[in-house]
């Protein structure tokens, strides 16, 4: 967007730019935004930066909560949580956070190291909250191809523990050492999690909260391909059914029912990993869809990480 003006009677004066026209898609795309339930977004280049803070992602949020769905507005926003999108960066420094390189910890051969977080590397808010030196994630290598849910002897998480000098067979790894920045972003939960079935959405509601989650996601992460992303915590991305149900689902062995979906908003994101994320330089062992590192809330509070969850959806 380019300018604006608003005039004396209310009316809009809008001047954009457009890098690419095709112009049967752009008469549709401007007569659908003329409409009365139609809006434009549009930012100035100070503004699209300042996206990358949570507080002007929650100022975001509220107004296009605001605009769309005005009564719901105080129920969305109750439940925002801080994530932390992963991007890759020069370098295949194994003493900083990374993805795949060799195994940081003496675990059986056929698990690989999959992901190293340096919780000091992390920004100030998640700073707080991290106790500890490292957080590691493994995952068995034949797994990825395997059906899924995987068995709990095929995946771990290991919280603090130092890191091994010890010599790796240098084959059972998925590829050289990726290392990762972070960007922070103001999540909301999918339209499915069991959290939002409290707030009984209409199906009218339920189809504009999917818009004004898609086109905030957009914006947040600079329209990041859904399928490059790999975050920690914040909300899990299902593909499927609401991923803390099935987490909740596998952990307890219960049958699929709706009285445990309360039970189910006691587990929140740890890690959520793509596996077509061009951050993993390799697709030769890491299977389809993507994984989700689950997590009770009672259990991080306590670092009690061997009662994680791993769930793997595609589609």
């Amino acid at each position: 967007m380019v300018r604006w003006e608003k005039s004396s009677t209310g009316i809009f004066s809008i001047e954009m730019e457009f890098e690419l026209l095709f112009n049967p898609g752009l008469e549709c795309c401007v007569r659908h935004f003329i409409l009365p339930e139609g809006m434009i977004i549009g930012f100035s280049e100070k503004e699209i930066l300042s996206m990358k803070n949570p507080e002007s992602q929650r100022e975001l949020l509220e107004l296009l909560v605001l605009h769309t769905m005005p009564g719901r507005t105080s129920d969305i926003l109750q439940f925002t949580r801080p994530g932390l999108v992963c991007l890759s960066k020069e370098g295949n420094d194994e003493s900083s956070s990374h993805f795949m390189g060799l195994k940081q910890h003496p675990v059986e051969e056929a698990i690989c190291h999959l992901a190293t977080i340096h919780l000091d590397e992390l920004p100030e808010h998640f700073k707080a909250n991290a106790l500890g030196k490292q957080l590691s994630f493994y995952i068995r290598k034949n797994e990825l191809r395997s059906e899924w849910p995987a068995c709990k002897d095929d995946y771990k998480v290991l919280y603090e523990q130092e890191i091994s000098k010890t010599n790796f067979n240098p084959n059972m790894c998925f590829g050289d050492a990726v290392n990762i920045d972070f960007l922070e972003i103001l999540d909301i939960p999918d339209y499915n999690h069991s959290l939002l079935f409290q707030l009984n959405f209409s199906d009218e509601e339920q189809e504009i909260y999917e818009a004004v989650k898609m086109v905030y996601d957009d914006i947040i992460t600079n329209g990041m391909n859904k399928d490059d992303i790999i975050k920690l915590f914040g909300y899990p991305d299902a593909i499927q059914n609401c991923v803390a149900y099935e987490a909740e689902l596998m952990f307890n062995q219960r049958e699929y029912s709706d009285d445990f979906y309360q039970d189910a908003v006691e587990w929140e994101l740890l890690l959520q990993v793509s596996l077509y994320s061009n951050l993993l330089n390799t697709s030769e062992d890491l299977g389809e869809g993507t994984l989700y590192f689950m997590i009770r809330k009672d259990d991080f509070k306590h670092c009690q990480f061997e009662n994680c969850v791993l769930i793997n959806q595609c589609t």
